[in-house]
């Protein structure tokens, strides 16, 4: 189903965005202390690490379906 926005409700949408925005970055921390960095890196390193997994199995099956026709 697609939705036509007026250009007044696209605009509101900014806004909200916006405000949601600068809320997020003020309430997050400069710097994690300690052990809550040290986690914080270990997990974005597993999401990479997932991402670039996934991303490679892709390609694998791509080549071999292509190879396939």
């Amino acid at each position: 189903m697609l939705y036509c926005l007026k250009p007044e409700s696209v605009t509101s949408l900014h806004h909200i965005a916006q405000a949601l925005d600068s809320t997020a970055v003020r309430k997050m921390p400069a710097e994690p202390p300690g052990a809550a960095k040290i986690f914080q890196f270990h997990c974005k390193t597993n999401i990479l690490h997932s991402v670039f997994t996934l991303k490679s199995r892709i390609q694998v099956k791509k080549r071999k379906s292509d190879s396939d026709h």
